[in-house]
């Protein structure tokens, strides 16, 4: 089963890319689902999906590696409180600042909200 949002595959009614909660295979089979417009395009105001854009695994490993220490990659996830707890201890005195390039790298590294930087 894929994802209504994104496409993706799903996992356990939960998209593995983009998070979206995603309803039963028989929703999916021929009944239209909550959130879906009578165009079949998605509503996401109906049903909660949030559409914010992914971030780049690209771009947060490359502020990560060269501003990581200011906590710039953890900004650009929308992790504003330990940006700033980041900036003000030079990266968690730059061991968080090598985890996080670690994580980011080996795909485990999370958004604001929850959602694995790919």
């Amino acid at each position: 089963m894929n994802c209504n949002v994104c496409g993706a595959p799903v996992e356990n009614g939960v998209c593995t890319y983009c998070g979206a909660v995603v309803g039963s295979p028989q929703e999916a089979s021929g009944m239209q689902q909550p959130g879906m417009g009578q165009t079949g395009q998605m509503n996401p105001m109906q049903n909660n999906v949030s559409m914010k854009p992914i971030k780049s695994k690209t771009t947060t490993l490359i502020l990560a590696i060269f501003l990581g220490w200011f906590g710039v990659h953890r900004y650009y996830v929308g992790k504003i409180g330990t940006g700033l707890l980041y900036t003000f201890t030079i990266g968690i005195f730059y061991i968080g600042w090598i985890v996080d390039i670690v994580k980011i790298a080996s795909n485990t590294f999370q958004d604001s909200e929850g959602r694995i930087i790919r």
